[in-house]
């Protein structure tokens, strides 16, 4: 294995740098933008059970309304096939 001379190694370290300085405000970003997410399902769906155990609903009932609103708010986007190869 050939080893790097120190000017290939400032290379990489600069073009490591440049992604991490472009990327991570994104990523930070998208982490802060998720946990708010889940924080407002957690807080709607205690709201909806608060109400409903005021207004008596039944227990099935209501479990089945909260999983029917938070499931598709904290859902995970489905992988999309892959694309079959032509050969």
């Amino acid at each position: 294995m050939e080893e790097l001379s120190a000017q290939q190694m400032q290379v990489y370290m600069n073009t490591a740098i440049e992604l991490i300085m472009a990327y991570a405000p994104k990523l930070i970003l998208a982490f802060v933008v998720l946990f708010v997410g889940l924080w407002l399902i957690k807080r709607i769906v205690t709201l909806m059970n608060g109400g409903m155990q005021r207004s008596d609903t039944e227990p099935t009932l209501a479990k089945f309304l909260t999983s029917l609103v938070s499931l598709p708010c904290s859902a995970k986007p489905m992988a999309r096939p892959a694309a079959p190869s032509i050969a």
